[in-house]
């Protein structure tokens, strides 16, 4: 029997609108894939939050959570 497919997403915020990305929260290939893009997202200064899709509300995290829906990443603020 095939496993059920569970599709999270990550929307990367930046000056030209987001990007969408995928990955099914069974596939342990595509999750460690998705933490080294939220491990190098946080390096070049992004905020990770971890948005409940119910109810939109979104909290901070530091840590990539392979089984949230959401995550967004916010680019750090510009300077000027």
């Amino acid at each position: 029997m095939e496993a059920i497919k569970v599709k999270r997403v990550m929307n990367i915020l930046n000056h030209k609108g987001h990007s969408e990305l995928e990955w099914d929260s069974n596939n342990e290939i595509e999750i460690k894939n998705m933490e080294e893009k939220f491990k190098e997202m946080l390096g070049k200064g992004y905020t990770a939050f971890k948005v409940d899709a119910k109810t939109k509300k979104s909290k901070k995290i530091t840590k990539f959570d392979p089984i949230a829906e959401e995550i967004t990443m916010t680019p750090p603020a510009r300077k000027g």
